[in-house]
């Protein structure tokens, strides 16, 4: 929280001056005063990108998506008042293949300048996706906020994230994988591939995520585990 705050208020005070400088010296060009900036400069941007395995159903995908356009909402004007302009883009991974192009380790994924908001994976199972891959077990991003882990990522997560990804953006150009190393798709996402393409190949009706012994009530427990 305290990070937070530091950004916020740096972000803010950047907006303040940037509104100062255009009036200290009326009428005059943008070198007037050091340090202000030309109009004719290139805009800073912010690349910010959702990945999902689902945007249709998925409980947790489809609340991080709503948490991040929140956030979104909330400090785009701020960063707009100092030049920071946004690109958001929201991917549904639909094969194997485009899991390893975006290198992609757990769904949802929320990365800004290139970087993983998530400092740690942490996953459980996930009913929706389950059910998607025709009942074969599915595990799904847990968040962590403040010491607590949820299923469904809060706001304030986010809007911290943005804020960091800021600081980030004014050093340097967004993290390239270009240079990582291989990218091997975890076990998990490979899983739930191959029963996409079993179950669309066969006409499968959708299964429970827990095995087929499972009642619709404990489906939903040992499926949830994390808080929202």
């Amino acid at each position: 929280m305290l990070s937070f705050l530091i950004t916020a208020a740096a972000l803010l005070a950047t907006s303040s001056l940037a509104g100062s400088s255009r009036d200290c010296c009326p009428g005059a060009g943008p070198s007037c005063c050091p340090g202000a900036a030309s109009s004719d400069a290139p805009p800073r941007r912010l690349e910010v990108e959702l990945l999902a395995l689902d945007l249709a159903t998925c409980t947790r995908c489809l609340d991080a998506s709503a948490a991040i356009e929140a956030a979104l909402r909330q400090l785009e004007p701020v960063l707009a008042e100092v030049g920071m302009e946004v690109r958001f883009v929201q991917r549904v991974v639909r094969s194997e293949a485009e899991a390893v192009k975006h290198r992609l380790v757990s769904s949802p994924t929320l990365r800004i300048q290139g970087e993983d908001v998530a400092l740690e994976l942490r996953e459980s199972r996930c009913s929706d996706c389950c059910a998607l891959a025709d009942g074969s077990a599915v595990d799904c991003r847990v968040w962590l906020w403040q010491g607590r882990e949820h299923s469904s990522p809060p706001k304030a997560l986010f809007l911290d994230a943005l804020l960091k990804g800021y600081a980030r953006a004014l050093a340097a150009p967004p993290a390239s994988a270009a240079s990582e190393a291989p990218f091997v798709l975890p076990e998990n996402l490979r899983r739930f591939f191959a029963a996409r393409a079993n179950a669309a190949l066969h006409g499968d009706a959708h299964g429970s995520c827990c095995g087929s012994t499972s009642t619709s009530t404990s489906n939903t427990s040992c499926c949830d585990g994390a808080g929202r």
